[in-house]
């Protein structure tokens, strides 16, 4: 993501969350973290959240731990062009 296109982010968030409602739900449930690849994973309000931290690292193969197995869509990626990103994750997984 590139920061000239933030404020889109931020609009794109703000929609999602009034589409689930995240804020008002249960607790979070943390599933991963691993402090050398800089990534956190959670699921709360039936979604789950991947952050990437690295500054230069992409992990395309990673494996996330989820509750449920199925199919699942990515709702929101800063890596998409629309946020100045390269687009290199696949839409369904």
């Amino acid at each position: 993501m590139r920061y000239k296109y933030l404020n889109r982010f931020d609009r794109a968030v703000n929609k999602t969350e009034e589409r689930f409602g995240w804020l008002k739900s249960n607790q979070a449930v943390v599933t991963r973290t691993h402090e050398g690849d800089k990534v956190m994973v959670f699921e709360r309000a039936g979604l789950i959240f991947i952050f990437n931290f690295h500054p230069t690292k992409s992990y395309p193969d990673y494996k996330i731990p989820v509750r449920q197995c199925g199919s699942y869509k990515i709702l929101l990626d800063t890596d998409d062009n629309c946020f100045g990103g390269h687009s290199r994750n696949q839409a369904n997984v």
